[in-house]
C-alpha cells in the first residue's frame, strides 16, 4: 500500500523557519517511510530593456554564492535527518533558478514531482511581508495541488 505522504517537498531559504519546516518534514517522513526534496530557488527577475537588453539576469558569481549557501543549508537538514535515523538516501536536493515567481516554481516543482504535501516555513529570510503568514507560504498555499503544512 502506498504512503499516504510518499513525497515531501521542503522548499529551504536559509531562515529559521524553513529549519523548523525541514524539522518537521523529517518526523513526517520517518513516521511515513517518505521521501524529502529540499529545493531553494534564486528569482532571476529578468528584464527586457527599451535598447533590446536583458537586465537582471542571474550574475554567475551570485548563482555560485548562492548555490554554497544552500548546500550548507541542505547539509545541515541532511545531518539533521541523521541524528533522526532518516535514511540519507531519500533526501533529495536542487537549487532552481527561475524567471518566474518563487510561489509558481514551488508549485510547478511540486506538481511536477508528483509532490504529496508541501512543508514550509511561515516567514522566510525577507522578514514580514504579512502579519502571519508570509506571501511565499500565503501563495503556495492559495495555488498548491496538495496538502501544505505551514510552520511557525
Amino acid at each position: 500500500m502506498e504512503s499516504l505522504f510518499s513525497k515531501i517537498l521542503v522548499p529551504m531559504d536559509g531562515s529559521d523557519y524553513s529549519f523548523k519546516a525541514a524539522e518537521h518534514a523529517i518526523n513526517i517522513a520517518r513516521r511515513y517511510e517518505s521521501e524529502i526534496t529540499l529545493i531553494s530557488i534564486v528569482a532571476s527577475k529578468v528584464r527586457y530593456g527599451a535598447s533590446s537588453g536583458v537586465f537582471g539576469a542571474i550574475p554567475p558569481s551570485y548563482l555560485n554564492k548562492y548555490e554554497n549557501e544552500a548546500k550548507k543549508w541542505f547539509n545541515r537538514v541532511l545531518i539533521m535527518a541523521e541524528k533522526d535515523g532518516l535514511k540519507i538516501k531519500k533526501i533529495k536536493t536542487n537549487v532552481i533558478t527561475t524567471p518566474l515567481s518563487i510561489v509558481s516554481t514551488i508549485i510547478r516543482y511540486a506538481q511536477k514531482d508528483e509532490t504529496d504535501l508541501i512543508v514550509i516555513g511561515t516567514k522566510g529570510i525577507t522578514g514580514f511581508k504579512k502579519m502571519l503568514v508570509g506571501s511565499v507560504a500565503s501563495g503556495v498555499v492559495t495555488y498548491a495541488h496538495c496538502p501544505v503544512l505551514v510552520i511557525r
